[in-house]
């Protein structure tokens, strides 16, 4: 046999290892890491070609097989496979630029020189002799002094020892300083959760005269993050006492006592601007999150609020992750921790059982802090994904703690956005689609570009029967956060949309994406199957039929209806028309 030939059935990472034989992404205790279908077939795929650079149509083709997507697909299956091994530092995946992608593999025990820093040199550390010699105890004469130092005759033994005495004193001194310095940061207060500080955007124009774009921009981001349930934002005075100057991300960590520092810059270019924003974790200095946009030039009277929604829509999402991930690590983490970790699981949750152990979490905070009004909003729409998309252990159970977490919420009168995101949730899920309605322009009034907000208002308009009203929110939705892990429920609900519409050439483009950006969800074959039939594509429809009725073998028109989603008439009379009589002639059980 050939051992070339042979495929290795395992990888190792740093902390994780891609058992490809089991298709599996595992940490170092053995336990699977939860990724999304399509970003595990490309973790395999780059796995089982570790070293190698892969080409980006390479890996579309094989990983997204028969479906057209963008290289935005690629690039979102990517974040999510680095969130998932601690890659932020982008160490174990390295992007090739205009090329594609290359792992980075770690063998365990083995020093990789693509990966490992180097030793430090043998001059950087100092000799155990020279410590050893620092440390012996002082003689009892100048004498003898002299002798163990081997001083020469000619040199005076009590200026030697007074030298001796001299650097003993110092190293003495540095010992103590460092030992303060360790004390004082031991006795320091943590910094709190979701502590930021966002340092002038820095302008690159070189034109004085566009310093004003740059303020602006931190201007309009910090007041964005403020808006977050939970977090301490550093007040725009302080900020900016920073502006032109360079900085270390820990020591300005350290100093405003905050675990995050976001820093940007704004450059001018022929078709608009140029903006760039990273994200730095305060202790380590690591580098959690970076992103680029290209601002066109109709979107310049708007930059402002163009730009500080892109980015705090992306911000929110990698900011709960960061926390959850250090709240894991608590010994004994709180209600907040817990609703933190939940949450960061749920914006993941592609399955059954990992969907279930994120309403877990919520049910611990909850025992933590039963009157903590963000785990009951997580915990509500977390109960309506599992109502929509899965059929629950205990459904019973699922649909009382729904009830009463419902009458929490209407009980504390004054709701923050999430608050009502999830209480208009719980009312679409009721058939009280007006409400629904209410509830999120409710949420929207506290932030109107609050991208989950705009994706489900989407929703909620169409089974009002307003269709054609449903598509430009749903365009918002994805202008506003254009990295949204969570996009793909914009994308089926514009397909939806234009179902209603009877257009269905669009239908099949938003639909197809929102399946490749979502493959765990099946909502967008329902759409996709009635959309082939309607332009004469049988084989697409049956294909897409038989991807349905693989993931949900219970799937029926009956099932569909049996979910009350609308009473609305002309919601009622354009789905009968234009998706269940033609998912009918595809073959899916009535």
């Amino acid at each position: 046999m050939n051992e070339q030939n042979q495929q290795p059935q395992v990888i190792y990472l740093r902390g994780y290892r891609v058992d490809m034989q089991h298709h599996a992404l595992l940490n170092e205790g053995g336990a699977v890491v939860e990724l999304r279908p399509q970003a595990l077939d490309l973790l395999c795929l780059l796995a089982q070609n570790a070293g190698k650079v892969m080409e980006k149509q390479d890996l579309l083709a094989q990983v997204w097989k028969g479906l057209f997507v963008t290289d935005d697909s690629l690039v979102q299956a990517i974040g999510d496979i680095r969130r998932a091994i601690d890659d932020q530092s982008h160490q174990m995946i390295r992007t090739v630029p205009r090329r594609g992608y290359r792992l980075i593999e770690h063998v365990p025990g083995l020093s990789n020189p693509d990966t490992e820093p180097s030793p430090e040199t043998p001059s950087e550390v100092a000799p155990l002799e020279h410590v050893a010699e620092v440390l012996k105890p002082a003689p009892k004469s100048a004498l003898q002094a002299a002798q163990l130092a081997h001083v020469p005759a000619d040199v005076d033994p009590k200026a030697h020892a007074r030298k001796w005495l001299t650097w003993l004193t110092a190293l003495l001194l540095l010992l103590a300083a460092v030992f303060l310095g360790w004390n004082m940061q031991k006795s320091a207060p943590p910094p709190p959760r979701l502590s930021i500080v966002v340092l002038p955007f820095f302008n690159a124009s070189g034109d004085v005269g566009q310093d004003y774009i740059a303020d602006s921009i931190t201007e309009d981001v910090t007041v964005h993050l403020s808006r977050i349930k939970g977090s301490f934002v550093i007040g725009r005075g302080t900020a900016f006492t920073y502006k032109g100057k360079s900085v270390d991300a820990r020591t300005l960590a350290r100093d405003l006592n905050v675990r995050y520092v976001l820093q940007g810059t704004v450059g001018r270019t022929t078709s608009g601007y140029h903006v760039t924003a990273q994200l730095i974790e305060g202790v380590t200095a690591t580098n959690l999150w970076a992103d680029s946009l290209d601002v066109p030039l109709d979107q310049v009277l708007d930059i402002r609020e163009w730009v500080a929604s892109q980015l705090s829509n992306a911000l929110q999402v990698q900011l709960v992750h960061a926390e959850a991930r250090q709240s894991a690590q608590r010994i004994n983490p709180d209600s907040v921790d817990v609703d933190m970790q939940g949450y960061s699981k749920f914006r993941n949750c592609w399955t059954l059982q990992s969907c279930e152990a994120a309403y877990l979490l919520f049910e611990r905070a909850l025992h933590l802090d039963p009157a903590n009004e963000s785990a009951r909003a997580h915990r509500t729409l977390n109960a309506t994904h599992l109502i929509l998309n899965y059929n629950p252990t205990d459904p019973f159970k699922v649909r009382q703690q729904l009830s009463a977490d419902v009458q929490f919420l209407e009980s504390l009168g004054v709701l923050d956005s999430t608050s009502h995101r999830a209480l208009a949730r719980a009312r679409y899920v009721q058939g009280r689609n007006e409400e629904a309605l209410l509830q999120i322009n409710e949420s929207l009034k506290i932030d109107p570009n609050d991208a989950d907000a705009l994706t489900h208002k989407t929703l909620y308009l169409i089974v009002n029967g307003q269709a054609a009203a449903a598509i430009p929110v749903g365009l918002k939705a994805l202008t506003v956060s254009p990295q949204d892990p969570d996009r793909s429920g914009a994308y089926f609900y514009l397909c939806h949309a234009s179902m209603h519409l009877k257009k269905f050439e669009d239908a099949i483009d938003w639909c197809e994406r929102s399946f490749a950006q979502a493959a765990g969800d099946y909502w967008a074959l329902t759409d996709l199957v009635a959309a082939y039939t309607m332009v004469g594509k049988p084989d697409k429809a049956a294909a897409a039929k038989d991807k349905l009725l693989k993931m949900n073998p219970k799937f029926s028109i009956s099932f569909y209806k049996d979910l009350k989603l609308s009473s609305n008439p002309v919601w009622l009379k354009e789905i009968e028309e234009n998706i269940w009589a033609p998912m009918r002639r595809a073959g899916i059980p009535d």
